[in-house]
């Protein structure tokens, strides 16, 4: 059974990126979860030196349950804040685009304007030609 321990440390990783596709916040929860497992079985740990040994210590153990059920626990409030973080991200992202399409629209454009080489290209040349057709005396 201790063998299998391994993958304690990396779940979480995997879990958070299949689940919010993003490869820094995989990162970070998997910080948050092994921190508090670390920190739970060092306090269990250290009760248990105390005397006040109500659970096993053992990784595999009721103690182990404990652990990683406060590291499940801080799992969970650090999706909780990352949900949040990204509705704020979302909300400032709409704000911005509904000011973008008001100006546009106050300018009597109705696309935002493409930023890309052969749009560049194109306009260019309708330049040119406009240019050579109406030559200047």
């Amino acid at each position: 059974m201790n063998s299998a321990l391994w993958i304690i440390p990396i779940m979480p990783i995997v879990l958070a990126f299949f689940t919010t596709w993003s490869f820094s916040e995989a990162i970070t929860e998997a910080v948050w979860f092994n921190v508090t497992y670390v920190v739970s079985l060092g306090i269990i740990y250290a009760m248990e030196l105390a005397g006040v040994g109500f659970v096993s210590t053992s990784p595999t153990g009721l103690g182990g349950f404990f652990a990683l059920l406060f590291a499940f626990i801080a799992l969970g409030v650090r999706r909780y804040l990352y949900k949040q973080e990204q509705q704020r991200k979302a909300a400032a992202k709409a704000l911005a685009d509904a000011d973008a399409a008001r100006q546009r629209r106050r300018t009597g454009k109705t696309q935002p304007e493409e930023k890309s080489l052969i749009v560049n290209a194109f306009r260019y040349a309708a330049e040119v030609k406009k240019s050579r057709s109406n030559p200047k005396r």
